[in-house]
This record gives C-alpha cells, structure tokens and sequence, in this order.
C-alpha cells in the first residue's frame, strides 16, 4: 500500500433544506436524466477528492469518477432516502469503483492522509513529545496500517481520516451505523496490538 500525507479539505454534510431540494431533483432525475445534471455539477468535486485519497494518479482518479456518476445515473432508481446525504451514496459508488479498479489491476492501493489523523486516531494529543518521539510513533503506526486488510483500511479512512459520521461510514461500506462503530473499535484496537508487537 502507497502511503502519502495529505492536506485535509472537505466537506461532507449538507443541511436538511438543501437535502429537501435534493430529494427533488434525484426524483425529477429519475424520469428526466438531463435533472442528473446539477446534482452531478454540485458533487463531481466531492467525488474528484474522495477517489483522489485512494488512487495514484489523477487520470485514473477522473476515469473512476467518469463510472461512478454512470453507475448512479443508470442506479438511480435504485436510490432510497436513508437519512445520510445523497453524497453518501456516490461515496459508496465510487469506493465500489476504486475497490473494483484494485481487484482487476492487482496494483498497491494509495491512502492520503495527514499526520494529524493518525493521532486523533487513537484519540491522544501530545504536545510534549519531542519531534522524534513524534515521528517513530507515526512509523509505528503506518507499518501497523500496512498489515490491515483493505476493508479495515477504508474502515480507518472513512472515519479517521475523512472525519465522517459513523452513519454515514455505515451507508458508504454497506452496513449499520452500530456496525461500523464495533469494526472501527475492533480494528483500533488491532492496530494497538500490532505496534505492542513490533
């Protein structure tokens, strides 16, 4: 797995009157495709960001974006209001398209973050430890990262790194919010024994 540290810039919620309006669009884009088209002009950033984290390059990061806003639209029917915002749902889309892109080409997976994330990952702040302290901490924490399973890694990620809701962390791997926050325990705590062991 590539590991490269990012700068953090996203946002990911929206408030309920922009989701009313939402609602009305997707449903209007569900009889009239060209309807599709501010949803996609008002997400295809998010999307760009969020498959950007995960892949090396950009052109494959515009090619995976390309398939997920295909796949919703021929999907679109599919979609149902399940109280996290649509964007959820093209997260959970394009984490499929990154996920597929893995499978078939066989090449290392790419994780962006900041270092920041690491330690907010074990809920600590330590501000007086000396920079060196800091930095072998850090390295014991990615070679722990390396020896999690890609889905424990997209668990991390989406929760950690990305600061999202665990309802929507949920929505976008495909299960419940109380399940998302039992696998993002478990795996925390898989990281701690990991780097007790080296």
């Amino acid at each position: 797995m590539n590991l490269v540290l990012d700068q953090r810039s996203s946002t990911y919620h929206v408030s309920e009157e922009e989701q009313y309006s939402e609602q009305v669009l997707i449903e209007q884009a569900k009889t009239d495709r060209a309807a599709f088209r501010p949803i996609y002009e008002k997400y295809y950033e998010d999307i760009f960001r969020f498959v950007l984290k995960r892949v090396s390059t950009t052109d494959l990061c515009q090619d995976l974006v390309s398939q997920t806003f295909l796949k919703a639209l021929n999907k679109l029917n599919d979609y149902q209001f399940k109280g996290v915002p649509f964007v959820s749902w093209l997260y959970r889309i394009a984490l499929n398209e990154v996920n597929l892109h893995y499978r078939s080409s066989h090449t290392k997976r790419t994780l962006r973050f900041d270092t920041s994330d690491l330690v907010r990952m074990f809920g600590e702040q330590h501000e007086d430890v000396v920079d060196d302290e800091k930095q072998e901490r850090i390295q014991r924490i990615l070679n722990a990262l390396q020896k999690l399973k890609p889905e424990d890694i997209q668990f991390i990620q989406l929760r950690f790194f990305e600061d999202r809701p665990y309802k929507e962390v949920g929505e976008i791997m495909g299960t419940t919010e109380n399940n998302a926050k039992v696998k993002v325990f478990r795996i925390v705590e898989r990281i701690k024994k990991i780097m007790k062991l080296n």
